[in-house]
């Protein structure tokens, strides 16, 4: 994700997970990209206009079963370019009552360049098995049929 334009006042940028996780960086304020995790307040990441200018790399993984009041995560920011992660925080989202189900992303900049490139969302390891038994399942009833 970046932008050249988020730097003045009245522009900004955002990326939603579902309703659960917000990152937001408003220009002509405080110079940090802020994350919002079930609708709490922002808390200020040490990601800046030059690094989202320069492009960031977001990997947020989700843990644990679903609807659940607790459930795990942790976020790691890096720039695009490689290097050390910018920022990193772990904690716990309710995700009985918040959900990470879509993606989305806002562009209010003045350059009208954001970007989002090489989205990925991938399973959690539990659904990757309950699909691989599936297709294990499906496999031995269409052999055991044929016999």
């Amino acid at each position: 994700m970046g932008s050249g334009g988020v730097g003045g006042t009245g522009s900004s940028i955002s990326a939603s997970i579902g309703t659960a996780f917000t990152l937001s960086y408003v220009g002509g304020g405080a110079d940090n990209l802020m994350l919002s995790v079930d609708g709490a307040a922002n808390v200020p990441l040490t990601v800046t206009f030059a690094n989202i200018n320069s492009g960031i790399l977001v990997g947020l993984t989700v843990t644990g079963p679903a609807n659940n009041e607790s459930a795990p995560y942790s976020l790691v920011i890096s720039p695009a370019a490689g290097g050390a992660a910018l920022a990193t925080m772990s904690g716990t989202f309710d995700s009985s009552a918040f959900n990470t189900a879509n993606f989305s992303f806002t562009d209010f900049n003045t350059a009208h360049d954001a970007f989002v490139n090489n989205l990925t969302i991938v399973p959690e390891p539990s659904s990757l098995m309950l699909l691989a038994a599936g297709a294990g399942a499906a496999q031995f009833f269409r052999l055991r049929r044929k016999s």
